[in-house]
């Protein structure tokens, strides 16, 4: 009887297990589930994250919205496929995606007049199916470039190490001239963390206190201006 018994749950695990690796495997995302945009201030633009079909039925996915975090006139649109709605709604459905073809979750993206970092988040899952599903993140970063000269000649003139970063991040400059540098650390919600400003062609920015995440270095000498991304993965 317990011979029995122990195959009955060997072969129920067995299905449970295959079902839940065949939900994993419906769809895929290109080509990534984060979305970043670097946008200049007051202006629009779109753009999306694919969902394809990987399977020869057609795929019911609903969306729930886990994340609206918007500053200074900068928001979000989302489309489901086709259609797109006003904001970020709390809960939707994608039309039907047919078997081998793709949905799409887009986003219009309007920037306000002020450098800052917004983020939106929605995670999706298959009608019915017991896969976890995937979260998937909209970046939009307003930035001013007007009046900024020669953005890839500032970034040419130092080198930021290690990156992703554990400690502490180490800016080196080449030549230059003396000029004051300001090094200015944000988080994705446009928060300073950090600020200095240097002369020397050596410069550390401590980040012991700092949770693991993305960061933007604002680097600023004279009328040029560069940002860079900074991991910290401690």
């Amino acid at each position: 009887m317990n011979k029995n018994k122990n195959v009955i749950l060997f072969f129920l695990f067995a299905i449970t297990f295959l079902s839940a690796n065949v939900s994993k495997a419906q769809y895929t995302i290109s080509p990534s589930d984060t979305l970043e945009v670097y946008q200049e201030l007051n202006t629009h633009s779109y753009d999306k994250i694919l969902i394809n079909n990987n399977t020869s039925d057609t795929l019911h996915v609903n969306w729930r919205t886990t994340q609206y975090d918007t500053l200074c006139g900068t928001y979000f649109d989302f489309c489901a496929s086709g259609f797109c709605l006003l904001g970020f709604p709390a809960t939707g459905s994608f039309p039907p995606i047919a078997p081998g073809g793709f949905g799409f979750a887009g986003s219009h993206l309007w920037t306000g007049n002020t450098p800052v970092t917004s983020v939106a988040g929605v995670h999706i899952s298959v009608a019915g199916s017991s896969a976890a599903g995937d979260s998937l993140t909209f970046i939009l970063h307003a930035i001013n470039t007007v009046g900024i000269e020669n953005n890839q000649m500032l970034a040419n003139h130092f080198t930021v190490y290690p990156n992703p970063v554990i400690d502490k991040v180490i800016i080196k400059t080449i030549d230059n001239k003396n000029n004051q540098t300001k090094y200015s650390l944000y988080n994705l919600l446009g928060e300073l963390i950090y600020t200095t400003i240097s002369k020397g062609s050596l410069t550390e920015i401590p980040l012991y206190n700092v949770n693991n995440g993305i960061y933007l270095l604002h680097i600023e000498s004279g009328n040029k201006k560069n940002i860079t991304k900074i991991v910290v993965s401690k």
